[in-house]
């Protein structure tokens, strides 16, 4: 079962029966907005994935680049 309340969506239930709930609920949606609005949403919840795994991207990437000066400076600090 699919509920939703002003930005609280709660989802319980089978897999199969969320899955056949959804694809009622995204026609449901697409029958009330008109296909523009329906899609321009679609557009701005991937843009909001997107921008979300750009960022995450972007955060280990610099972990990454952090591990390599820590490795370097400890290197260097053996060294001597």
């Amino acid at each position: 079962m699919i509920k939703s309340d002003f930005g609280t969506i709660e989802v319980n239930g089978r897999e199969p029966v969320i899955m056949a709930e959804f694809i009622t609920l995204l026609a449901a949606l697409r029958n009330a907005l008109g296909e523009e609005k329906y899609n321009r949403a679609l557009q701005r919840a991937n843009d909001s994935v997107e921008s979300k795994k750009d960022t995450e991207t972007l955060k280990n990437e610099e972990k990454e680049r952090m591990a390599e000066v820590i490795k370097a400076i400890f290197s260097e600090m053996e060294d001597k």
